[in-house]
């Protein structure tokens, strides 16, 4: 009997222009107070140009967003990568995750399998073992840890089938219904 394995995967949205988040947040506050003030004409929606700033920044830094997809790597090739980067002695965020975080680049460039477009779902030429180096240079602290978050965790974290017991509750519930 043969057996195949799918390995898990994992989608991580990062905003490609987070240039905009200053102003965004300058745009809320203006909402927030002219809805506060409500000193908008009757016939006008209280806070109505702000919100549509909002929304406009809104929609340009969803604009700006791509999809970097992730797939769990085999068991060897995952040792194989880790046992090149180990944690630094002392070093306790290291020991934690069980590498060397400064060189965790290693591990998700091998793990990214498609870069998109958030929009339009487009997939983008991008080649994770010439590209991944230069883009995680550019991302924010935050934007990176989420990508490596995921990659670990799609080798470390998930090996089971996952339950929702919403979805078990409301599929329940439905058929109790039907019956």
């Amino acid at each position: 009997m043969t057996i195949t394995i799918k390995r898990a995967r994992k989608s991580v949205d990062i905003v490609t222009d987070l240039a905009l988040q200053a102003q965004y947040e300058a745009a809320v506050e203006a909402l927030d107070r002219a809805r506060a003030e409500q000193q908008v004409a009757l016939e006008n929606s209280p806070g109505l140009a702000e919100a549509k700033v909002v929304t406009d920044l809104e929609k340009r830094m969803a604009d700006s967003a791509i999809t970097i997809t992730l797939e769990a790597l085999s068991n060897k090739v995952y040792n194989e990568i880790v046992a090149t980067i180990p944690a630094r002695d002392g070093d306790s965020t290291d020991d934690a995750y069980g590498l060397d975080i400064s060189k965790a680049d290693a591990l998700i460039a091998p793990s990214i399998v498609e870069v998109t477009e958030k929009k339009s779902g487009k997939k983008l030429a991008f080649d994770p073992a010439k590209e991944w180096g230069p883009l995680a240079d550019e991302l924010s602290a935050a934007q990176w840890e989420q990508v490596f978050l995921a990659a670990y965790l799609l080798n470390k974290g998930v090996s089971k089938a996952p339950f929702s017991l919403a979805a078990f509750a409301t599929t329940r519930t439905s058929e109790r219904v039907s019956n």
